[in-house]
């Protein structure tokens, strides 16, 4: 979305916090002829894809406005990849999680089967629900794709 600044009825600062509050998120460019270095930190901390200056050069303008689109595909493709992942997680069983856990920890299957109190038997069977319901072939692919995120 290209704004102005200083439009009417709404500043461009206005329509962003508006966009923010509706949970709208598209990639946002601010131009104005009549920035300030308080105003351009504020609406590029706020989300902001770019802050430009009028008379904008057009092939400045040319330049940002693709950018910004690729970088709100990039972050739609990401944003599905993690509904996707934590769609997957949600089908584990607690006890199936407090595994996922302990194996990202490095844990060894006898390891667990003892922290847990159950057979390394059972821990084997639990890993492989884990591995079949987040759709993986290996620790190594599912440790970093589905571990929650923070």
């Amino acid at each position: 979305m290209l704004t102005d600044l200083r439009m009417p009825g709404m500043t461009g600062l206005e329509l962003q916090a508006a966009l923010a509050a509706r949970h709208i998120e598209v990639p946002l460019v601010v131009l104005t002829a009549h920035g300030d270095v308080s105003t351009a930190r504020a609406a590029l901390k706020n989300g902001a894809f770019d802050f430009l200056e009028k008379p904008v050069d057009d092939a400045q303008l040319v330049e940002v406005l693709p950018n910004a689109l690729r970088a709100d595909r990039e972050r739609r493709a990401s944003s599905t990849s993690r509904s996707a992942a934590d769609a997957r997680l949600a089908r584990l069983t607690a006890r199936e999680r407090e595994i996922l856990a302990l194996l990202a920890a490095g844990h060894q299957n006898r390891e667990i089967a003892t922290q847990l109190e159950i057979s390394p038997r059972t821990v084997e069977v639990h890993r492989a629900r884990i591995m079949e319901k987040l759709e993986c072939h290996s620790l190594a692919e599912l440790i970093p794709a589905h571990l929650p995120a923070g």
